[in-house]
């Protein structure tokens, strides 16, 4: 395990919560590893992971994937969590490397964390681009995101 994911294993660890991760065992079907983090203290260790790791989106990736490896729920969410920060630099050809990841996954909320909270948000991004580009084109856009219309200001 790299120097930076002992730190961020250790910031977790520091925050567990036994009957928390108790009652999440309890909740989940299959079996599971857990410290039992609230959310608000995922999204505060996230936070501070992505300040350090700001403008470095493969060693945020590479962090990212060591932790998804553990098979841990609270790392994984604390650090899908950090990367959702990273999601303009998202780009399709990092997808290849999500579909990896799918084989770390133990259950549907890391999936969904994954697949909602950080493939779908750059697909929609993706999206958001293309209108951000028509309009600053001076194109109007249909619902579905298609031209509709002269440029503004002409015929």
């Amino acid at each position: 395990m790299s120097e930076l994911a002992r730190r961020v294993t250790a910031d977790v660890e520091a925050l567990s919560d036994p009957t928390r991760a108790a009652d999440h065992r309890r909740y989940f079907r299959e079996e599971i590893e857990t410290y039992g983090l609230a959310m608000p203290d995922v999204k505060k260790i996230a936070g501070i992971y992505y300040k350090e790791l700001k403008g470095d989106l493969p060693r945020a990736m590479g962090l990212t994937e060591e932790l998804l490896q553990t098979r841990n729920l609270s790392l994984s969410d604390v650090n899908i969590h950090m990367l959702k920060r990273f999601k303009r630099h998202i780009k399709g050809t990092h997808f290849p490397r999500f579909d990896g990841w799918v084989d770390y996954l133990t259950n549907w909320t890391n999936t969904d964390n994954l697949c909602c909270g950080l493939i779908a948000l750059r697909a929609r991004g993706q999206a958001d681009d293309r209108r951000r580009r028509y309009c600053t084109e001076g194109r109007r856009l249909d619902a579905q995101g298609g031209k509709q219309g002269a440029p503004a200001g002409g015929p």
